[in-house]
């Protein structure tokens, strides 16, 4: 069994994953469960009534044998709600609470939820009000086993999502699963002047960099944000050479988590750390910042390193928009404008090098929230000389344009960098959870050893859920 330690988190801070179940218009609401009153008729002395729906996705975490407490909170009323329950809910399932409550128990606020015999169950939410036709919803797929949770909730979301046609026009390659698709665009087609490889030979041809993908979810889903997602080094989104989604068992689970998952393919042929690059240059000033600021901007940061800005993940995310916009899918609005990321409307994450890239991005321009997984040490400069912490000056700034309740990660114990990277998540105060239970495998049931398994093993899906899907 998995030693998972993932309440290291303090409990304040209980922030839901994204995977609304949406409920079928008022109309199919009342249709159910009764008709509610009339608007011309309404008595203020007439309960106001809601109907609560909790829905679990298809994974193999049923909660078939749970007790699931709920109550609801007015901000009107500035109060809790009866308790109401269900027994058990099986993995793609859902189940309705009708609750009255007093006629000024308005303005809803939060849902607590409760799972109390340790069965555990994966959680979505979205609650209606009778009265008045309002679908409040909150980004849920939220894990509870014996303990509370508290939903917070907002009027029904403003973006019309639309699962777009996998066409050949769209997508190079497509992969069609229960919860959605993915969507494998080749760079240079949607931009002449990206390379698909670093080099036409040897190494430079076959490590990183590969085709961008994007994970659609099922329209009943309801996506609402969008998290870029970017890999490690060598890592390709798609392999071109294989036909392959790489990181599919991450992929497979964010189809179900009511984002669009945005996977660019970037600049990343050489590690950060490694010799080629501030490895083998520590008497450069803050060399992994400007590494990292360069392949993510296209800016000339650095002699170290050259990235194109047709190459940099901006420039690359910018493109992917162009490209479906052209094909009529629009995401939602505010994340891309011309040709600048709106850094702070969207939500990052990684692994390995792809998780610095991530922190660094929610660090320094901001964003919903970052999630790191198999990360982050960067090697420090010795100009003027080795800080005491040992690590890079991007890291030890204390400059956060994003709050830190809002970074979390995730590490196997097995990850031959395992010690470095707690060093420096404890030393940022950055929440993470880690987890040891080998042998590890792919979704393919290939051996992988534990860097690789934090990202690509199936049974750490809760854990990167928890991480990324916020």
């Amino acid at each position: 069994m998995a030693n998972l330690q993932i309440f290291k988190f303090k409990q304040s801070k209980f922030l839901s994953f994204i995977a609304i179940f949406m409920v079928a218009g008022f109309t199919g609401l009342t249709s159910v469960h009764g008709q509610g009153p009339s608007s011309d008729k309404l008595d203020l002395a007439i309960p106001t009534t809601y109907q609560v729906v909790l829905s679990a996705p298809s994974t193999t975490y049923s909660g078939s044998n749970s007790r699931i407490w709920l109550r609801l909170h007015s901000g009107d009323k500035g109060s809790w709600g009866a308790w109401h329950s269900i027994k058990g809910l099986d993995a793609g399932a859902s189940k309705s609470v009708t609750v009255s409550e007093a006629a000024d128990f308005t303005n809803l606020s939060r849902v607590m939820v409760k799972e109390g015999q340790n069965d555990g169950v994966r959680l979505n939410i979205s609650v209606s009000s009778y009265s008045s036709s309002t679908l409040y919803s909150y980004p849920s797929n939220q894990w509870v086993k014996n303990r509370y949770f508290k939903f917070d909730l907002s009027p029904d979301a403003t973006y019309d999502y639309f699962q777009p046609e996998p066409s050949p026009s769209l997508c190079d390659s497509v992969l069609q699963s229960s919860d959605g698709f993915l969507c494998a665009i080749q760079p240079s087609r949607i931009d002449a002047a990206a390379r698909d490889t670093f080099g036409p030979n040897g190494l430079d041809a076959s490590r990183g960099f590969g085709y961008h993908v994007v994970a659609f979810p099922n329209n009943n889903f309801h996506p609402q944000k969008i998290l870029f997602h970017l890999g490690g080094t060598w890592g390709r989104p798609f392999n071109q050479d294989t036909s392959e989604f790489s990181a599919r068992s991450f992929l497979e689970e964010s189809l179900s988590s009511g984002y669009i998952v945005v996977q660019p393919a970037y600049h990343n042929r050489y590690p950060v750390n490694g010799h080629h690059e501030c490895g083998g240059n520590t008497d450069t000033n803050d060399c992994a910042g400007l590494v990292r600021l360069e392949k993510i901007r296209g800016s000339d940061e650095t002699d170290i390193i050259d990235v194109p800005v047709a190459d940099s993940i901006e420039r690359r995310i910018v493109r992917i928009f162009e490209h479906f916009s052209s094909q009529e899918f629009y995401f939602p609005s505010g994340v891309v404008d011309e040709d600048v990321v709106n850094w702070d409307h969207a939500a990052y994450g990684g692994h390995s090098q792809g998780a610095g890239h991530a922190l660094y991005i929610g660090k320094n321009f901001g964003g919903h929230s970052v999630c790191i997984i198999g990360g982050i040490s960067d090697v420090a400069d010795d100009f003027p000389s080795v800080p005491a912490e040992d690590i890079a000056d991007w890291l030890l700034d204390n400059q956060f344009e994003i709050s830190k309740s809002k970074i979390r990660g995730f590490l196997t114990q097995e990850d031959p960098s395992y010690n470095s990277f707690t060093s420096t998540l404890t030393l940022l105060g950055i929440s993470y959870s880690d987890a040891s239970n080998p042998p590890y495998t792919n979704y393919d049931e290939e051996s992988i050893g534990g860097h690789a398994a934090s990202i690509h093993d199936p049974q750490f899906s809760d854990q990167r859920a928890f991480a990324c899907f916020q």
